[in-house]
């Protein structure tokens, strides 16, 4: 019998501690696991709702973005519909003293031209008139003067 109870009390110990634990364990043990589940089944709930809130937001921040991207290309078109706007008016102003520019220099080329061609006609005149007095070594009165310097200056015009 030696061999059966080294075989034996193992056994009837097991037996034991096995019936103990199903009849004071049991319970406890099915509401661990019981609760665990709850708990689990809850945190999973509050995951998906988590989740569910994180994709709206993500949504909503989609959407500014977007909006705010809108908005940004809008007033890039502005800035540059402005900026269009301005260098054509800066081109029409710009024109608009070359024109004035260039009408004030023919005027004023064609003051000048006037003045020198009346300068050199009096001088002209002059210069006749002191020939002319030599060359006939008479003296010239003012009509005479007069006269020949119009007949001089319409020469000078019909040169021209």
């Amino acid at each position: 019998m030696q061999g059966f109870d080294v075989y034996m009390w193992p056994l009837i110990n097991l037996a034991a501690i096995t019936f103990l634990a199903v009849r004071y364990a049991r319970k406890p043990i099915s509401n661990f696991i019981a609760n665990y589940r709850n708990q689990v089944a809850h945190s999973i709930e509050r995951a998906e709702e988590d989740r569910r809130i994180a994709e709206e937001q993500l949504d909503s921040w989609r959407t500014r973005w977007e909006e705010i991207d809108g908005e940004g290309s809008a007033v890039l078109g502005r800035a540059r519909e402005m900026a269009r706007r301005r260098r054509e008016e800066l081109e029409r102003e710009a024109r608009a003293e070359e024109e004035h520019l260039k009408t004030r220099a023919s005027d004023t080329l064609r003051r000048d031209r006037e003045r020198v061609i009346r300068s050199l006609r009096a001088d002209a005149a002059e210069i006749l008139v002191e020939a002319t007095a030599k060359t006939l070594g008479e003296v010239v009165t003012g009509e005479d003067q007069d006269r020949l310097v119009g007949d001089f200056t319409r020469g000078l015009g019909e040169i021209r």
